[in-house]
């Protein structure tokens, strides 16, 4: 995970609800949590609604290491991995959305399950 200014505040020897209160207001961002809900079609296939599940405060930030992925075509393209620091709470899974700025992105992965965490750290990717 990149080196962000947050980074301080997740130490294990902060409470849950006390270093929810000390990072505040530092998550002076918005952002929305979508997911999606699955609808069966006449012709036997699906197309996913999204909607909107939560509104939070949030920290968004971009990875500084640059990674690469095969695109649908077989090129090798550069993806840059996105970071979004949330409420602990917040109620997020790989493969919601995290919408914030007029920019949409995939959640990927959380690193929810941290004793004494402060925030919730998600991965993104961005698709718009």
């Amino acid at each position: 995970m990149p080196t962000d200014p947050l980074d301080a505040y997740g130490s294990s020897d902060l409470l849950d609800a006390d270093a929810s209160a000390a990072l505040a207001p530092l998550l002076t961002g918005s952002g929305q949590v979508q997911r999606a809900t699955r609808t069966r079609d006449a012709a036997g296939g699906w197309s996913d609604a999204w909607a909107a599940t939560a509104t939070v405060a949030c920290h968004v930030w971009a990875s500084q290491a640059q990674a690469f992925e095969r695109s649908p075509e077989g090129r090798v393209e550069a993806a840059q991995t996105w970071y979004a620091a949330v409420p602990v709470a917040t109620d997020v899974t790989p493969k919601d959305r995290f919408v914030t700025g007029g920019v949409t992105f995939e959640v990927t992965d959380t690193d929810g399950g941290r004793t004494g965490a402060g925030v919730l750290v998600l991965q993104l990717r961005r698709i718009t």
